[in-house]
């Protein structure tokens, strides 16, 4: 039987690549201090990726982590756009857009890991969300829109 890892494993494996060949493109002053610690913040969210994957007891933990530390590094990602630590806009953007791509994987992988909260306390049928309650004011907002 084979173990094939998932989606977001693969694009943190190949955001921290990228990311380690922009920063060997880096000027000189961002390349040893905000260079290395945006490839740490990299292979940080490669590690705990990999560790969610290989570890499902751990994994809703592990998944909680893995957010935050995607998060840390999209935000990483834009103070480097700021100082101009890029080559260019080009680079930071494709970067960007996978780390965004990322987020939107690893937000998916926790949603199906974590069972769904709603305000009903009746039992969920697996397959099925919870049922939330609407605010009067959500309702008519929603109905004039």
């Amino acid at each position: 039987m084979t173990f094939t890892l998932p989606a977001a494993v693969r694009l943190a494996e190949s955001l921290s690549s990228a990311i380690e060949e922009a920063v060997t493109r880096f000027p000189r002053k961002h390349r040893y201090a905000f260079g290395a610690e945006l490839r740490e913040r990299a292979w940080s969210v490669l590690s705990i990726a990999n560790l969610a994957a290989l570890r499902p007891e751990r994994r809703a933990a592990l998944l909680e982590e893995l957010r935050d530390k995607v998060d840390d590094l999209k935000l990483s990602l834009q103070l480097g756009k700021q100082m101009r630590a890029f080559v260019s806009f080009r680079q930071f953007e494709a970067l960007y857009r996978d780390a965004a791509k990322l987020g939107q994987q690893v937000g998916g992988w926790y949603r199906s890991v974590i069972p769904p909260q709603g305000q009903s306390d009746q039992d969920v049928v697996p397959g099925q969300r919870a049922n939330t309650l609407s605010a009067r004011s959500a309702s008519i907002y929603e109905a004039n829109a």
